[in-house]
């Protein structure tokens, strides 16, 4: 709807070595994406409902994950949300949570235990400025930083319609450890 999905899903799993955009972390013939979508397009932006994020965790586990990405998050916690956590962990799959962007406490669902909560780094390998942070978190990895209107120090990944674009964030971040995840599993 928006490109979010489609950014972060290149930045996991963009076919590299084919002359064309960007390479993702992990492609190759061992490794897949399958997709469910928790947050839709509504006029007033994105809007996620937690039983559909909650489905979509189950369902990813159903078919067989071995990660899964969450670039997503909010400010209160969702008990079908954790609990679709506590599944996906019972089978062995590792999900991978978005911290947050507002440079403070760790957004929901990456605070809960059953996440890896990632952090943004910039192009300097410090927290970026917009990262939230806090004792939840177990890893940093690159998500770019907002400091120039040339966009060149964020991250370039796929977009609508066959495209590219630049963004940063923890969702740019979320990903690349994802990718690593799936790399590492296969």
């Amino acid at each position: 709807d928006h490109g979010h999905g489609t950014h972060a899903s290149g930045i996991m799993l963009a076919h590299g070595n084919n002359g064309k955009g960007v390479a993702g972390v992990a492609y190759g013939p061992n490794i897949r994406l399958a997709m469910a979508k928790g947050c839709g397009n509504t006029i007033i932006g994105y809007l996620c409902w937690s039983p559909d994020i909650a489905d979509g965790i189950m369902w990813l586990a159903d078919k067989g994950a071995a990660a899964i990405n969450l670039s997503l998050g909010g400010e209160s916690a969702s008990s079908a949300e954790q609990a679709a956590l506590q599944y996906a962990a019972a089978r062995n799959v590792l999900p991978v949570c978005a911290a947050g962007n507002d440079s403070g406490s760790v957004d929901w669902p990456a605070a809960f235990p059953e996440c890896m909560a990632v952090s943004s780094t910039g192009w300097n390998d410090a927290l970026a400025s917009y990262s939230s942070f806090g004792p939840e978190v177990e890893v940093a990895a690159p998500g770019g930083e907002i400091l120039h209107p040339d966009a060149l120090d964020m991250i370039l990944s796929t977009w609508l319609d066959g495209g590219y674009a630049y963004m940063a964030g923890t969702s740019m971040a979320t990903p690349q450890v994802t990718g690593l995840a799936g790399l590492l599993h296969a």
